[in-house]
């Protein structure tokens, strides 16, 4: 019987990938300098390997949104997380991969009594946003500047934004949704596992250390790196 691979050693490619490497245009805004998870692709096998490759060339394009409420969640699902086009060195196109899964009609599983089915739920939302920021602030939401949409949002989350529309949209709910896919979405890219140092896929490698919290010797160490945004790091 051979030996298994080193766990420091790498893997062949897995037969019938091209000898290729998905490319990393990572820039560093995290705790963890020098870390990018897509270094461990060769221990991934295939089906793992092509998966993330989609995830990372593969943007899928709009085909459920209108022009309209593509604007709205982008913008909607960019405060959420915190991330700006304009100011970040890069950003997930998280409203691409919502549309896909409201396109694939992809539900969460179930449904809280009394909310309309996803794909109306979000038509829905999109429409009832656009009517808050009109009575908030006189425009549409997409015409709001970056304070005025972070007021949208926090009246969201709080379920405190006026409208007729919410009165056929639990606010409540709408938001859970919103914020779960949204959150989802973000922390499924591997840029994002390299803002929180997450080692990525362990298959077929596996994990080696599992006690007292240690990393295995490809995850990284946290560093005080520059933060996204410029912000400080807190504290120690």
């Amino acid at each position: 019987m051979k030996a298994p691979p080193s766990h420091r050693q790498e893997l062949a490619l897995p037969r019938g990938r091209r000898a290729r490497r998905i490319e990393s245009r990572y820039i560093n805004t995290g705790y963890y300098p020098g870390y990018d998870v897509l270094d461990q692709q060769g221990h991934w096998d295939q089906p793992t390997w092509e998966a993330i490759r989609q995830r990372m060339e593969e943007i899928p394009p709009l085909r459920f949104f209108t022009r309209d409420e593509a604007e709205i969640y982008r913008r909607l699902c960019d405060e959420i997380v915190g991330q700006d086009a304009e100011r970040d060195p890069w950003t997930v196109p998280i409203v691409h991969f919502l549309d896909a899964k409201l396109h694939r009609n992809e539900t969460d599983g179930y449904r809280f009594a009394g909310m309309p089915p996803m794909r109306e739920a979000f038509r829905l939302g999109a429409a009832a946003v656009d009517e808050s920021a009109q009575r908030l602030f006189g425009r549409a939401f997409t015409a709001l500047d970056r304070e005025q949409r972070r007021e949208v949002v926090r009246r969201l989350a709080a379920q405190e934004l006026p409208g007729r529309k919410w009165r056929r949209l639990n606010p409540k709910h709408f938001w859970h949704h919103l914020a779960t896919a949204t959150v989802a979405i973000f922390y499924a890219h591997p840029y994002l596992w390299n803002e929180i140092g997450f080692g990525g896929p362990a298959y077929p490698r596996g994990y080696m250390r599992l006690v007292n919290g240690e990393a295995e010797p490809w995850e990284a160490r946290e560093e005080r790196a520059a933060l996204r945004g410029g912000a400080k790091p807190a504290a120690a």
